[in-house]
């Protein structure tokens, strides 16, 4: 009968350390699971972040277009500026010419000329600048594939 007292006693001993083992085993797994879970979230934050991100960049390429879309509206307006100064310079040549009658009149349309062709040179270092300016600002956004 102590034989019998000693295996249960050992079956008793062993089954108390397995249950010990399960238990440690439980808390590990319950610890790798909290880990799993926070590692989880740290991803879903990750991807918002990446969400938020890339509609910013979608933000940034439609302000980019609405920029081009002005520039080009820009251009057009100071081409048609150039446009009206070559032919009112054209016109000025031409009023000079008639007006060679006297040394006043081809005086006078010499100062006429001599101004319009300054507002030809004005005109021309203003688009000069503008388009540096324009060139300095389309330079400043980087529009990525």
């Amino acid at each position: 009968m102590s034989l019998q007292l000693y295996a249960i006693g050992e079956v008793y001993v062993n089954g108390a350390k397995l249950a010990e083992e399960a238990q440690k085993a439980a808390t590990e797994i319950s610890q790798l699971v909290g880990e799993i879970q926070a590692e989880t979230q740290n991803a879903v934050l990750v991807v918002e972040d990446s969400v938020e991100r890339t509609e910013a960049g979608v933000a940034v390429v439609d302000q980019a277009r609405v920029a081009f879309a002005a520039i080009g509206d820009r251009v057009g307006d100071i081409t048609s500026r150039i446009e009206e100064l070559a032919v009112s310079t054209a016109e000025v040549a031409a009023v000079a010419e008639q007006s060679s009658a006297s040394a006043e009149e081809v005086s006078a349309s010499s100062q006429q000329t001599s101004a319009a062709t300054e507002e030809v040179a004005g005109a021309a270092r203003r688009l000069a600048s503008t388009a540096e300016d324009l060139e300095q600002i389309v330079s400043g956004f980087n529009i990525a594939a």
